[in-house]
């Protein structure tokens, strides 16, 4: 309007909504990275725990495979035994969630703090990666030789 005024501070509507966003953008960045972590190491655990258990019910695996029972009952029962976990810890997880989300509240940008779509999307990730980690021990599971299990040792 005035060529007379001195201009400070020119910059364009990209900029100043990057600047504005660039605050929260490493924090976000940082929890995301530790989220992907917590993801990797839960599903470290789920295995661990269920080829433990496997590997402590071998013995059992080969009496009720000698007993009649099919190679899927028992890859199911294990994999129930991983999907009936990830249901509590998920069930505790949206619990936590539901009361810790306000603390998050400054750093979500068009999303609503209670979106039940990122909920619904957070579990569903978290139960393939349960359901992904409990496939491979139930499937060593299933492949017991009912002879080689019975054997005492």
């Amino acid at each position: 309007m005035d060529p007379e005024l001195a201009l400070f501070k020119v910059s364009t509507l990209e900029q100043i909504v990057s600047s504005s966003t660039s605050q929260t953008s490493f924090p976000t960045a940082v929890l995301s990275i530790f989220a992907g972590v917590a993801l990797f190491l839960s599903a470290i655990g789920v295995y661990g725990v269920l080829a433990y258990t496997v590997a402590q019910s071998r013995h059992d695996i080969g009496v009720r495979l000698a007993l009649g029972a099919g190679r899927g009952q028992i890859l199911g029962f294990f994999v129930r035994q991983g999907v009936r976990w990830a249901a509590i810890g998920g069930a505790a997880g949206i619990a936590a969630a539901i009361i810790l989300v306000r603390f998050m509240r400054n750093m979500l940008f068009e999303v609503s703090v209670y979106d039940p779509a990122i909920f619904l999307a957070v579990a569903a990730v978290l139960s393939v990666v349960v359901l992904l980690a409990s496939l491979i021990p139930a499937r060593r599971a299933m492949k017991t030789d009912p002879i080689v299990a019975l054997r005492y040792e």
